[in-house]
């Protein structure tokens, strides 16, 4: 499928060279899609998407108990940008889909499996690996190389260093750095400054604290928990709906 528009920056095509764009797909408002793209029946694409040479977008999850026949869904949404050579698959499941959310941004050669949930802009940096059913929640950053296991969380406004390898979840707002056994957490201050102001940003600080702190964990799940605040139940209820247990020393 070809088209000759150029957009102004003169990157795209509106639909590029080579492009194998199967049946029952759905592309928004002002897609921009460069040379050599693949999107599979199924996937489902927001308005002003900008996708680079080389995505193929919708593939066949690669789970063994998979049946090809199954019409399950990717869905995309408004304002994403995805890089070359990025790869997402389809759900495993008619009912819910693979979700990248409004205004995210994959970068090249990152991966996406089935059945996996990107809130609102998520970035995932170079060579990103995320096992299937797994959850990054909005306005998270992760760093080039890193490999997140299968069903793991990941909570709002989290940085993740780069080459890091992700085992458990990720309580919001922190910030992961390090490697395999000396991974360390502490508050993501750059991050959430972008988003609340001086005195939310010390709230969530204080909340991350006493986390950290040498009370009974128990205790400290009941101080949260009594706390009251958005930041404070977004936390609790992070932690006691984890499947995976939580990373945070």
């Amino acid at each position: 499928m070809e088209n000759d528009i150029h957009t102004l920056d003169n990157l795209f095509y509106k639909i590029g060279k080579n492009c194998d764009i199967a049946d029952n797909v759905i592309i928004g408002k002002n897609p921009k899609i460069g040379n050599n793209v693949r999107i599979c029946s199924g996937t489902i694409i927001g308005d002003n998407v900008k996708i680079y040479d080389g995505a193929i977008i919708g593939t066949d999850p690669q789970h063994l108990k998979f049946n090809t026949n199954d019409k399950t869904k990717v869905i995309i949404g408004d304002n994403v940008t995805i890089r070359e050579y990025v790869t997402i698959n389809r759900s495993t499941n008619k009912e819910y889909p693979t979700i990248i959310g409004d205004g995210c941004y994959l970068m090249s050669y990152s991966h996406v499996s089935h059945d996996t949930i990107l809130g609102k802009k998520v970035i995932l940096t170079n060579s990103v690996q995320i096992g299937g059913h797994s959850f990054i929640d909005d306005y998270s950053n992760i760093g080039g190389g890193t490999l997140i296991h299968q069903r793991t969380s990941i909570g709002k406004h989290v940085m993740v260093g780069l080459g890091s390898i992700i085992y458990k979840d990720i309580i919001p707002f922190t910030l992961l750095r390090g490697r395999d056994k000396e991974l360390k957490t502490t508050i993501n201050k750059v991050g959430i400054e972008r988003n609340y102001d001086k005195n939310k940003t010390q709230h969530i600080k204080s909340i991350l604290d006493m986390l950290k702190s040498n009370k009974v964990y128990d205790e400290k799940i009941k101080v949260l928990n009594s706390i009251g605040s958005k930041e404070s139940i977004e936390i609790y209820n992070f932690i006691i709906n984890s499947k995976r247990n939580i990373l945070f020393k």
